[in-house]
């Protein structure tokens, strides 16, 4: 009985983690001259696939280890893994998503970006409102990405900074 306690309570803390991915972290205890390698394999003698600056946000966390010491992230067109040691979970801040009305006044042609819970909605001056379904959004201090699509074969990608 002792030792399937000691067992559940060795497995209850991962799993509750678990439950809660895939989820943002932030590159955490990072020297700002270093930077945390990207692993194509849980373990520091395996090959390198990239790396985060020391200050890196939302970079999405899709699978712990069961040790809890490396994390499997999303990276590109794969997947790869960086150690639980350097990684924070990010506090659910609006600060680092994309405003949900965008709109373009300076410059023609003007536009309008709407994106709600439910739906993305573009209206350009004079033509109809298309509705587009949220492929993917990036953000970051510098800048932020939006990927979109329009029915089956239209991508559409947004990129700016904020002002």
């Amino acid at each position: 009985m002792i030792r399937l306690f000691a067992f559940l309570s060795l497995f209850l803390p991962s799993q509750a983690l678990a439950d809660s991915l895939p989820t943002r972290y932030s590159v955490n205890s990072v020297a700002t001259n270093d930077t945390l390698n990207i692993r194509a394999e849980p373990n520091a003698s395996s090959p390198k696939l990239g790396s985060y600056p020391p200050f890196a946000i939302n970079i999405e966390v899709l699978r712990v280890r069961e040790d809890a010491k490396w994390d499997m992230i999303g990276m590109g067109e794969g997947n790869s893994w960086a150690t639980m040691q350097y990684l924070q979970v990010m506090p659910n801040d609006t600060s680092y998503t994309i405003s949900r009305l965008l709109s373009c006044s300076r410059t023609e042609p003007f536009w309008t970006l709407n994106m709600t819970p439910r739906s993305t909605e573009f209206t350009e001056l004079g033509a109809s409102r298309i509705d587009l379904n949220d492929i993917s959004e990036a953000v970051a201090q510098t800048g932020s990405l939006a990927t979109f699509e329009e029915g089956p074969t239209k991508i559409y990608t947004l990129m700016f900074e904020p002002a």
